[in-house]
Parts: structure tokens; sequence; C-alpha cells
């Protein structure tokens, strides 16, 4: 909760939602102590050019990550 209330003060304008996702979002399984975090905006490009605000929290902004088949 408190990753997701600074998130969304950074992503405040294009902010749908934000998703725990991974193994530390499943009760009881073992996990890497890394948080997966998917957030869900309208518009990626407005995100991509908020890496600066990302770095500043302590995150590797990785853009979309879209696969490429």
């Amino acid at each position: 909760e408190k990753e997701a209330a600074l998130l969304k003060e950074v992503l405040s304008g294009p902010l749908v939602s934000i998703h725990h996702i991974g193994s530390t979002a499943v009760p009881g399984l073992a996990a890497k102590p890394i948080i997966d975090i998917l957030p869900v905006v309208t518009e990626i490009t407005a995100v991509d050019g908020l890496s600066y605000a990302f770095t500043a929290l302590g995150y590797e902004y990785r853009g979309d990550r879209k696969s490429v088949v």
C-alpha cells in the first residue's frame, strides 16, 4: 500500500489501477524479496516521460516491456 501510494503520486494523470503481481502476491508461496507491481495506464508514452520520477523513488523503470514476436 505504501508503494502504491507513491506510484499514484507519480502517475496521477494516466493511472487506471495498480496490481501487486508475482510470487509475493500469493499468500504462503515462497517468494523473492522483490515486489512486482503492475501499474495500468491510459497512455504509456505519457509515462515514459516520468522515468526520472521512478528512478528518484528507487525503481528501475522498464517502460511497457512489450514482447516482440
